[in-house]
């Protein structure tokens, strides 16, 4: 079966873009950015953890409540995978306005499933130290590759699904029917249809 139009160049796109992310993480020029997204991450956890009444005190991208804190760094703040979703929807063989608006949902529910498991954690970590540390180096990790897993099945069914539809379109030519009669010739001439009619 042959590939989608672009498929291969969407991939690389995609894993490039993702490599570069996740390098772009130790990277001095780039670490006031991660910085900054931590930061809200860190603000947005404070802010979940009043609505549900427990006490939190943010200082930058750190989060203290009861004993416990987490700090939101730039591994952990879903910057890289935020943009490798809508990178990833972004280049789906989709009309624009669908996927500028695929787009704009997946790189918020990237924000609202990490804001969810720092949130679960901060709040684990003040009953539990270890119950937390499991969380963090274990469930979460697991719960991520799933995640991924899924949206990568499901991004490889759209595109190769597009193909399908292509190919069907492009197949369906018209075809004549033998059995018909074909249109009647109108002669003026003689047999050969050469000579002036007689």
């Amino acid at each position: 079966m042959r590939l989608p139009r672009h498929f291969v160049s969407k991939v690389l796109i995609i894993g490039a873009v993702g490599c570069a992310g996740i390098a772009s993480e130790n990277w001095s020029r780039v670490g006031p950015g991660h910085e900054a997204v931590s930061r809200l991450v860190a603000s947005h956890v404070g802010t979940v953890a009043g609505v549900f009444g427990l006490p939190t005190y943010v200082d930058g991208a750190r989060v203290y409540s009861l004993g416990y804190s987490v700090r939101v760094v730039p591994k952990c703040n879903g910057a890289v995978a935020a943009v490798v979703v809508g990178l990833g929807i972004g280049l789906l063989s989709a009309p624009v306005r669908k996927r500028l608006l695929w787009a704009v949902s997946g790189v918020l529910a990237v924000h609202l499933v990490n804001l969810c498991r720092v949130f679960t954690i901060l709040a684990i970590g003040t009953r539990s130290a270890s119950g937390a540390a499991i969380l963090h180096e274990w469930v979460s990790p697991s719960l991520w590759i799933c995640l991924f897993s899924g949206l990568s099945i499901a991004w490889l069914r759209n595109e190769l699904g597009a193909r399908s539809v292509e190919n069907e379109a492009s197949n369906e030519a018209p075809r004549s029917d033998w059995n018909s009669p074909g249109p009647a010739l109108e002669t003026t001439g003689d047999a050969t249809g050469l000579g002036p009619g007689r």
